[in-house]
């Protein structure tokens, strides 16, 4: 996973990508605000990696798992959502 993460990064789609990963996360934190006063960072580093991965959801899907069936993909991440 690092490994791909690691190429994904270099290449010219995941700079544009990872621009609007930033800008929808910036579009997030106007919408919402922060509060720092009553949220603890903690909470607020769980929301990011939240966010990071329902953003690379979709690419690894496409990209690694696109010759499985959906239904077996689908299921499988929903079960290890489910475990952790």
């Amino acid at each position: 996973m690092l490994e791909f993460m690691r190429r994904f990064a270099s290449s010219v789609v995941g700079k544009i990508l990872g621009a609007l990963l930033l800008v929808g996360l910036a579009g997030v934190v106007a919408l919402v605000g922060l509060d720092f006063g009553s949220v603890g960072a903690v909470a607020l580093l769980e929301v990011c990696v939240v966010a990071v991965g329902y953003a690379l959801g979709p690419l690894i899907l496409s990209r690694r798992l696109a010759d499985q069936p959906a239904l077996g993909v689908v299921a499988a991440s929903l079960l290890l959502t489910m475990l952790v």
